[in-house]
């Protein structure tokens, strides 16, 4: 993986307030034409993670929602038959500015860092149903992940400054089963386990909750895990995100 693939992977958690591929499956259908829904998601996720040289990594949910300018998060799907498809995208913008007094021999110097983050996150999916009954339905999914993002770094002491700035990408094909258990009234438990690799050594997430069904559409809330572990070029070795998910998705 090239340098500056590391660099925008060590910033990676500025990106992942939500990400990739997470829809809940809807209700039964072996219709013969296809069957449309669109939904807007928050991800409340903490991050956990280690650095190469054993440093740990702990971000809460809110320390990224202080310094977040703007965010979209949105999910389609289609269905017809046993067949369906899945496109997830994220795009977020991020600014962090923090300014010190720091000693020198000089009597002291003015510290400034400017951070900006520019990213947007494609995940793509196809399912096949396994099993589709009154009881619930078993979906097997294959597809990939993407995550891209643009970076930007000054760095500002008296009246000396540094500035740089990266970009880069990283794919990941995956595969996983997801469905939804249904119960006697409107609830029903979804959930969702994938496994892959690529450009990095492995990822995977799982997520299960409960939802429930209106005339118009879903609500959905679930607690989510995703975790990926890097090659020994990129500065952090692991990095997980875990915390509660909340989606609305409407049929049409």
């Amino acid at each position: 993986m090239k340098r500056h693939h590391a660099i925008c992977l060590a910033l990676a958690p500025a990106l992942l307030v939500s990400t990739i591929i997470y829809s809940p499956a809807y209700g039964q259908s072996n219709s013969e034409s296809w069957q449309y829904s669109g939904g807007i998601n928050l991800w409340g996720a903490g991050i956990k993670g280690t650095t190469q040289n054993g440093n740990k990594i702990d971000v809460g949910f809110g320390d990224i929602l202080d310094n977040l300018d703007f965010t979209f998060m949105g999910t389609l799907e289609g269905r017809k038959g046993q067949w369906s498809w899945l496109a997830d995208l994220l795009y977020l913008s991020m600014s962090l500015d923090n300014t010190a007094d720091v000693a020198t021999p000089a009597g002291g110097a003015r510290v400034r860092a400017d951070v900006g983050v520019d990213g947007w996150a494609l995940g793509l999916a196809a399912g096949y149903s396994l099993s589709d009954t009154d009881k619930g339905r078993t979906d097997l999914i294959f597809g990939t992940r993407y995550l891209d993002l643009e970076t930007s770094l000054k760095f500002t002491a008296g009246t000396a400054s540094v500035e740089d700035s990266a970009t880069g990408g990283v794919w990941d094909g995956v595969i996983g089963v997801r469905g939804r258990i249904n119960t006697q009234g409107k609830w029903y438990i979804p959930y969702y386990l994938d496994i892959g690799t690529g450009q990095s050594d492995l990822t995977w997430q799982v997520m299960a909750g409960a939802a429930y069904q209106y005339g118009w559409g879903d609500v959905t809330f679930a607690y989510r895990h995703l975790e990926w572990e890097f090659p020994s070029d990129v500065p952090i070795k692991d990095m997980s995100f875990s915390g509660p998910v909340i989606q609305a998705k409407w049929y049409f």
